[in-house]
This record gives C-alpha cells, sequence and structure tokens, in this order.
C-alpha cells in the first residue's frame, strides 16, 4: 500500500480556507486615510488595506508625533476618512493588533463636499 504525501501547498491552501471569515470580497490596496473620534484631540494618520464593501484593514502610521502610540488606544467607533476618495465611513473595530485594526463598516460610504477652488488675486497693472 502507497502512501501518498500531500504537496507542501495543501496546507497553506487549507488553511486559508479555513481561515477566510469574509462576507465580501476584499480589493488589495493601499489608500492613505485618518481616523476621527470624539475620544481623540488630533486625527490619527493611517493606511487602508484590503477594503471590501463591509470592512477594512487598517495599518495605524504610530511615530514620536502620534497622538496613540498602539490601536489598544483606539475606541471601538470612530470615522474613517479616505483622502483618495474623499470619503468617509463610521467603523467598528472588529479585531487589534499593536499597530493593526480589522474594522466592519457601519453604514455606508459618505463623499465628503468638494472643497471650492482658491481663487488667484488679480494682478494689478
Amino acid at each position: 500500500m502507497a502512501v501518498t504525501r500531500p504537496s507542501r501547498y495543501a496546507s497553506l491552501h487549507a488553511a486559508a480556507m479555513y481561515d477566510e471569515r469574509r462576507w465580501a470580497q476584499r480589493r488589495t490596496g493601499i489608500m492613505p486615510g485618518f481616523i476621527l473620534t470624539d475620544r481623540l484631540q488630533a486625527a490619527v494618520l493611517c493606511i487602508v488595506r484590503d477594503m471590501s464593501a463591509t470592512g477594512a484593514l487598517v495599518e495605524l502610521i504610530i511615530d514620536r508625533y502620534s497622538i496613540i502610540s498602539t490601536a489598544e488606544a483606539l475606541p471601538n467607533t470612530f470615522r474613517l476618512v479616505l483622502r483618495t476618495d474623499d470619503a468617509e465611513v463610521d467603523c467598528q473595530v472588529a479585531w487589534r493588533e499593536e499597530r493593526r485594526i480589522g474594522v466592519r463598516f457601519v453604514g455606508g460610504l459618505r463623499h465628503l463636499p468638494k472643497k471650492p477652488p482658491l481663487k488667484k488675486p488679480l494682478k494689478k497693472r
């Protein structure tokens, strides 16, 4: 009786299938953003990765000028502003690591109003 060995990628595939708990397919990408909340006195800079219709992976940008030092300092609910899309969405924290959080979107994406272009002063002749 011959014993067959599974391929070395079989366990990775099985682990990936088991760990997949998302309701919506995620798009990989990087978007700059920031987190706003009433509990903090300033915005927290972040990078939004792997966004879907129901949530996203958010990496916090923590340096010596940050108002927080870990993801534990964030409240459970906050607003996430996406700079490139000029949009915001209310979020609820699903999980936390030291500098990364998984968020669920609460409600839909709201587009922020466009700022009017600055008028250039007329040159005197």
